[in-house]
């Protein structure tokens, strides 16, 4: 459960993370069956819903969005199916193509400056989790589908460039110099 986000957790009530272990276990129960992209759509819908209506609140007192219920699910679905193969290696390979990119504020608005054609033709916007919900939350989705259909979740690593990018331009220049 390395996986949970730590910064979604500070979004959800005390007790979230207990809660949202319990949730993914019941879920991870039935995502062997899962062959088609549709079917994984409809599971991962239900993950999201059962994670909303357990948890149920944030930690300001608000109701949990779909925006904010979908990183968790997607960052463990991210790390459990995609990095480590599991359940199984065979059915790891069947389901990476149907996973879902953890959607935060860095990868919406580096799709809107980097690739404005398919921000415009989703009809998307940046807005904050706490206000998404599932239809806006799933146009974000087609658009990554579409960059990447073999592999939307490689999106993902628009975060960690953004993320690390200043690091890495002072790593890579330490090491020009010392060259």
């Amino acid at each position: 459960m390395m996986a949970y986000n730590p910064s979604i957790g500070r979004v959800l009530i005390k007790g979230g993370v207990d809660q949202f272990i319990r949730i993914s276990w019941d879920m991870l129960l039935k995502l062997h069956v899962i062959q088609s992209r549709d079917e994984f759509d409809k599971w991962h819908d239900q993950f999201v819903e059962k994670t909303r209506s357990t948890i149920g609140t944030t930690s300001r007192g608000g109701k949990i969005s779909y925006g904010q219920a979908q990183k968790p699910v997607n960052v463990f679905l991210k790390v459990y199916v995609d990095w480590a193969g599991l359940p199984k290696p065979e059915i790891a390979v069947r389901l990476r193509p149907y996973l879902h990119v953890p959607l935060d504020s860095v990868v919406m608005k580096y799709i809107r400056r980097h690739f404005p054609q398919l921000y415009q033709k989703f009809n998307l916007r940046i807005t904050s989790l706490s206000e998404m919900g599932r239809e806006q939350y799933y146009s974000w989705q087609k658009c990554f589908r579409e960059l990447n259909p073999k592999k939307p979740l490689i999106v993902d690593v628009f975060w960690a460039i953004k993320r690390f990018n200043k690091v890495l331009e002072e790593i890579t220049y330490r090491k020009q110099k010392v060259q």
